[in-house]
């Protein structure tokens, strides 16, 4: 887990100070509310062909036992295929033409494909329980519909050209694939249209890249929820930083630490001309809470910074240090509204390495993190009450 909280619930060796006593107790309770299983990142932009935005994903049932096989391997060569072309005089593009009372009985059942006609270079098509139960075939298409009259077939002669680079072969159970495409891949008819394009293509982009790997415990539908909720944090951070520009962003911060528990004091550190360093300083009690007489006050320096976009300056980290050799802090902590970046990460690792501060430990929040904390230890602050009007 990233930030303070993290390194004070599970490094106990560092989060105790030269005074004495345990330093970490009185951040357990918040520690314990933020542990969460951690999604890297929101998923990487597609690595999947490009796909025009008036393209169709289109879905089509298994086969029959006798083409199952057959349509898969023609899928993987370049041709998806489709039913109801049981006779050999089924082209679509000559019966659609022709007027409807002179087809046979067999070609006017066969016109319930002509659907084909209308498969675009651009589209999706995905192959249900095909080779087997539960797996799926996808592929691009590349060309309009064509006809097998090589008479190799005696069925699934209709035939969609397919991109055979773009074919993926997947399950529609498999955690990369999003709930709600899993759902779609469920038989529903003969065929069908996933409307949920965007889902779909981050789906296939999942499955190539293997971006998502299932921490133990956690189901698919969770793991996506907190995709979700990550995109919902990236944009709170944002709002903060909007609303609570420079100081304002500093008072918030006080105000929400005074409601944590072991909390004493959290002030707004306004100093003579400088803040040495600590935009908010926080008082707090470790040790026993029935033993008084064992317990130890420490001291939290927190640099906050309302920014938007990526944070990259580090003039931050060395107020920091400034601020835990004026107050003794026993340890330090890093707000920022942007998100964290290499140049920020490997700052406060040369300060949380620097002999100065003797194993002070430093912590980081940073973007969506901040919004995760805020809004789990300052909700009753944050969110306005159902009777109130939203503006």
């Amino acid at each position: 887990m990233d930030g303070l909280f993290g390194m004070l619930a599970l490094d106990k060796s560092k989060a105790r100070s030269a005074k004495g006593g345990d330093a970490n107790r009185p951040w357990r309770v918040v520690a314990l509310s933020i542990i969460r299983f951690e999604i890297s990142a929101i998923l990487p932009l597609s690595t999947i062909p490009s796909t025009p935005d008036g393209a169709t994903i289109w879905a089509f049932n298994k086969p029959g036992d006798a083409f199952v096989g057959r349509v898969a391997t023609s899928v993987k060569e370049g041709k998806s295929r489709f039913g109801w072309s049981y006779v050999p005089d089924s082209d679509l593009r000559k019966i659609t033409a022709l007027p409807y009372e002179s087809l046979s009985p067999q070609q006017k059942d066969c016109l319930s494909a002509r659907f084909l006609l209308g498969i675009k270079r651009g589209d999706w098509i995905v192959h249900i329980n095909v080779p087997s139960y539960g797996s799926c075939i996808a592929a691009q298409v590349c060309g309009e519909y064509g006809f097998d009259e090589t008479g190799a077939w005696e069925d699934f002669r209709h035939y969609i050209p397919v991109d055979p680079a773009t074919v993926q072969c997947f399950s529609r159970n498999d955690p990369n694939v999003l709930p709600i495409i899993s759902r779609r891949l469920k038989l529903q008819g003969r065929h069908w249209r996933i409307s949920a394009k965007a889902e779909f293509l981050t789906s296939l982009d999942n499955i190539k890249n293997d971006h998502v790997s299932l921490p133990d415990g956690i189901t698919k539908e969770r793991y996506h929820l907190g995709v979700e909720l990550n995109r919902s944090l990236d944009e709170i951070a944002r709002h903060i930083s909007k609303t609570h520009p420079e100081k304002k962003l500093e008072r918030l911060v006080a105000e929400i630490f005074r409601n944590l528990p072991g909390v004493t004091r959290a002030d707004v550190n306004a100093g003579w001309g400088t803040d040495y360093g600590a935009d908010v300083i926080v008082y707090y009690v470790s040790g026993p809470p029935a033993l008084e007489e064992l317990q130890t006050e420490g001291i939290l320096v927190i640099q906050v910074k309302s920014y938007t976009g990526q944070h990259s300056e580090t003039n931050a980290v060395r107020q920091l240090k400034t601020a835990i050799l004026k107050y003794n802090a026993n340890s330090a902590l890093l707000i920022s509204t942007a998100e964290s970046t290499k140049s920020l990460a490997d700052q406060l690792d040369g300060l949380r390495a620097d002999a100065d501060i003797k194993g002070v430990p430093v912590g980081l929040l940073a973007g969506r993190e901040v919004a995760r904390f805020m809004l789990q230890n300052g909700a009753s602050l944050l969110l306005q009450p159902n009777d109130i009007p939203p503006k």
